[in-house]
């Protein structure tokens, strides 16, 4: 499905070389209980960009379950509050996320995010304490890749999640 978002764009469209280049980029939006806006620049073709950012949830796991993100914590209760705002710049290959400041369920979160997609991921973060069992998925998650269509595996051992969480192979 679709989602209406309105978004005002201020740029240029070059057939020639099929991108789309927005040196204003005004974006407010309501998704099932979350408010988000940013501002900024951003060029389609080559995708690249930059914007300031403001999120406020009163339930984000409504919001990524809109979405089609499947996200059920084990807490129920988790991830009910979040406001956030900072930058961000992006590109095909990365994203780095700058300036967060914000709460989740009133938690304070204050720092930096960055990815080199889908190698790496650097966090510098300053959190107030959390209990983090509470936002981990409800769900067991399969780690073993798909095989390639046709191709024949044969497992040489399997992850599981344990009671107390720990992870190993299967016995």
């Amino acid at each position: 499905g679709s989602i209406p978002l309105p978004l005002e764009l201020h740029g240029g469209l070059n057939l020639d070389t099929k991108t789309l280049k927005s040196d204003k980029l005004d974006l407010a939006a309501f998704i099932a209980g979350t408010h988000v806006t940013a501002k900024g620049s951003a060029s389609l073709g080559a995708p690249s960009g930059q914007i300031s950012f403001t999120l406020d949830s009163k339930n984000l796991k409504q919001t990524l379950s809109a979405l089609g993100v499947d996200y059920v914590p084990q807490d129920p209760t988790a991830m009910s509050a979040v406001s956030l705002k900072g930058n961000a710049k992006f590109t095909d290959k990365s994203i780095a996320l700058s300036k967060l400041d914000g709460t989740v369920d009133g938690t304070p979160l204050k720092g930096s995010l960055s990815a080199a997609l889908p190698e790496s991921v650097t966090a510098n973060l300053t959190v107030g304490a959390v209990n983090a069992d509470r936002y981990m998925p409800s769900k067991q998650v399969d780690l073993t890749p798909a095989p390639a269509a046709g191709a024949q595996t044969t497992p040489k051992g399997s992850v599981r999640q344990t009671a107390s969480g720990a992870s190993g192979p299967a016995q």
